[in-house]
């Protein structure tokens, strides 16, 4: 055969090799064929037949134009026996007149004898073909498929001119064609390798581009996938229109769309969080969790146009017109940049950082569009403003965000509410009368907020969003610490009100017996009036803690040692504090209600002097470290010293554990009832709740069981004991470890330890 394909080889982004394609929609892939051609015509399986009179050969089922011969060329003529690969004979001639069936030489010396088992070769000696042109498209897996793309029909097309001239170690870049908009950017090069031997001349041909399944998800409905169809056209003079020699390479794949493992694998990672939105304005802070045990892990994003006229048929490529981020591996600190389109439309991708606890992956990242994105979004229709991000973790590309881009919008106003409640953790309420302002909470807490307000009949709302912010009272900066959204366009609209019934989980470290675990946005008819319809608000939340997680989409004035979950810094560093923020967004403005509140730290009442016992409950012997295979108990007390009694009507109480500094965080509660969660190492000694006795009046008093076979102990522990009640109505925290030392936190107060 004259043109040979030796080898394929794929290379996905993690440097993995299959001879198959296998990617999943906006990943990119090398791949390399390595080729072996000459311009040639044999006579075994297609006879050929000597005209001695004039020299002229006739080719049975070949065509010699088609093969690449041509007028002017240096042809070998070799006569072989069927036995051996040494020629008997070989003669040199130049090639006087071609067409596809005959050629004509200016001289033969010799020619093969088919009764003596022999056959010839004819092969241009003095050249080999000089343009290879390459369709590139993905086509369904089940078809034979065509160069036309499924996007707009488009043939994206790449360009190898000279090949004749290249030496071995020569490389050429490939120049892409016309309308490029049929696929994403292809990349490619040519190189002469070492003549694989005989009369061949070898290539090597790497072609990069991206699979193009971003654009329609049914490609991959039914068990179906996307596979490559590449069609080699090679031209045996330069640039010539005719007589090109096609090779077509159509094999079956293992592709998939968004959020599976590629067509016939096993998922291995699943979302655990998403990104709510991306504000194609500002710098949007977002953080993404998932589960995956997988240490191969990427980033891909890009912009999907609804608007035909924009991204079919146009002279550029697919990774211009969507500003595509294809599928790249990333580390902490990596800045990311997109393509630009044809209007200069850019952004970048900042990834702050990455946190990994077990299977469980936090990515917290920045997107940061440039000036000229914000113009040409803000030009563009309502509803085609789609925007894709995804992370690649093992074999899955799950998609973290995929809808609307968003701008904040300017304020128009102020939400009035009819109520404004807040709730702490001994609080089982969704519902308030009254209206607070200025609540006063401590680090740890959790707490539910609670609004009812009125709505407009006969108005479109956009939605809501419940958040608490940190807030610079110089300067006006803030950032956001935790948030909720309710998209309005997800719940009916029966022309005068929107039916309202959002319950969603967003506090899931709470047991499920608590009420503080869902955030609630539902109609409320108490208050309806003419023209208007109430609704309620409830926006359950926790006082952060954890100083060991990242929050790097803090202000640089925490930078370095608190940027991070822990939001005691909050109360007193320089002029940040803390604000609940209820954002209702009508007619592409901002209607916010805001409160300021105050964070007090951990142990904001100095009169209480408490102590953490742990009791072997074999013996009742009190012990300085947890005992592992043996049920235990925590006794804590809690001692009033300045002569006040604790308020029994009023006082509630909490023990919490966790493996120190990490993990999940696990309770029982005087007011929540315990919910028998398996992984829970705590439990009451009786009943649901663990009850605050009084030895005496100054003294108030917790107990529970603690069982260590199912908490992780290899770095210690941290056992936690929250009370609130005394006649001050502050609290204590104090924590104990297993470690004997006093720690210092990020405050500058000490922690009680045992």
């Amino acid at each position: 055969m004259p043109i040979q394909i030796q080898n394929k080889q794929f290379t996905d982004i993690f440097a993995n090799v299959t001879n198959y394609y296998v990617s999943n929609a906006g990943d990119p892939v090398s791949l390399e064929i390595e080729i072996h051609s000459n311009i040639s015509i044999s006579s075994l399986n297609n006879p050929l037949t000597l005209d001695i009179s004039n020299y002229q050969i006739f080719s049975a089922t070949l065509g010699w134009l088609d093969e690449g011969f041509r007028i002017g060329d240096t042809v070998t003529i070799s006569i072989y026996d069927n036995t051996t690969a040494v020629p008997l004979n070989t003669y040199s001639a130049t090639l006087n007149y071609v067409d596809n069936d005959y050629i004509e030489v200016n001289t033969l010396l010799g020619w093969y004898d088919v009764t003596l088992g022999q056959f010839a070769t004819i092969t241009v000696s003095n050249r080999d073909r000089d343009t290879l042109e390459i369709s590139l498209n993905h086509v369904l897996n089940t078809l034979t498929g065509s160069e036309y793309s499924l996007i707009d029909g488009e043939v994206t097309r790449i360009k190898f001119d000279g090949i004749n001239s290249l030496i071995v170690g020569g490389n050429i870049i490939g120049v892409t064609l016309n309308n490029k908009s049929g696929q994403f950017t292809i990349v490619g090069s040519l190189t002469r390798i070492t003549n694989p031997g005989g009369n061949q001349r070898g290539y090597l041909c790497n072609l990069s581009f991206v699979n193009s399944g971003i654009y329609n998800q049914s490609w991959f409905a039914s068990a179906n996938c996307l596979k490559l169809f590449l069609r080699l056209s090679w031209s045996s003079l330069a640039n010539e229109p005719f007589g090109q020699t096609i090779k077509i390479i159509n094999d079956s794949a293992n592709t998939g769309w968004f959020d599976e493992a590629f067509n016939s694998s096993v998922i291995d990672a699943t979302l655990v969080q998403s990104v709510s939105n991306i504000d194609y304005s500002q710098t949007t802070t977002c953080q993404v969790v998932i589960d995956s045990a997988s240490t191969n892990f990427g980033f891909g994003s890009c912009y999907l146009s609804q608007d035909a006229t924009y991204y079919k048929n146009q002279t550029y490529s697919q990774s211009q017109l969507s500003m595509i981020i294809p599928t790249i591996p990333f580390n902490p600190g990596d800045t990311i940049a997109s393509d630009s389109n044809p209007d200069g439309a850019d952004y970048v991708i900042n990834i702050l950082s990455v946190s990994t606890v077990g299977t469980i992956n936090t990515i917290d990242f920045e997107f940061v569009p440039s000036p000229t994105f914000t113009t040409f979004v803000d030009e563009l229709e309502v509803g085609n403003r789609t925007f894709y991000i995804w992370f690649r973790f093992g074999n899955v590309n799950l998609l973290a965000f995929s809808g609307q881009m968003e701008k904040q919008p300017a304020i128009g106003g102020f939400i009035e509410p009819f109520t404004a409640n807040y709730f702490d953790h001994s609080e089982q309420l969704t519902v308030g009368s009254s209206i607070q302002y200025g609540y006063e909470s401590n680090t740890e807490d959790d707490l539910g907020f609670s609004m009812t307000f009125q709505l407009d009949e006969g108005v479109i709302y956009e939605s809501l969003t419940a958040q608490i912010q940190a807030f610079n009272t110089v300067t006006g900066d803030s950032f956001t610490l935790f948030s909720t959204f309710f998209d309005f366009s997800q719940v009916p609209y029966n022309g005068v009100k929107h039916l309202l019934n959002f319950n969603q989980l967003i506090v899931p470290q709470l047991q499920t017996t608590s009420i503080k675990r869902n955030a609630i946005l539902e109609l409320w008819s108490a208050i309806d009036s003419a023209g208007k319809y109430g609704a309620h608000l409830y926006f359950p939340f926790i006082n952060r803690w954890e100083y060991w997680l990242p929050q790097l989409n803090a202000n640089v004035d925490f930078y370095p040692n608190f940027q991070t979950k822990n939001w005691v810094p909050y109360d007193n560093t320089g002029n940040w504090t803390i604000k609940l923020n209820v954002n209702l967004i009508k007619d592409g403005l901002s209607y916010i209600y805001e409160d300021d509140l105050t964070l007090k730290n951990y142990d904001s009442d100095p009169v209480i002097y408490q102590t953490i016992e742990l009791i072997r409950d074999l013996d009742n012997s009190v012990v300085n470290v947890i005992i592992e295979g043996e049920l235990m108990r925590v006794k804590v007390q809690n001692q009033l010293l300045n002569g006040e009694h604790w308020d029994i009507v009023d006082t509630w109480g909490q023990i919490t554990i966790e493996p120190y500094e990490s993990a999940s965080r696990y309770y029982v509660s005087s007011v929540v009832d315990y919910d028998f969660n398996p992984n829970n190492p705590l439990s009451p000694m009786s009943g649901l709740l663990v009850p605050v006795t009084y030895p005496s009046g100054d003294i108030a008093q917790m107990e529970c069981y603690l069982n260590p076979n199912i908490i992780d102990l290899t770095n210690g522990v941290k056992i936690t004991c929250k009370i609130k009640g005394c006649a001050s109505t502050e609290f204590a925290l104090y924590k104990i470890t297993t470690g004997g030392r006093l720690k210092d936190t990020t405050t500058p107060e000490q922690k009680i330890i045992c």
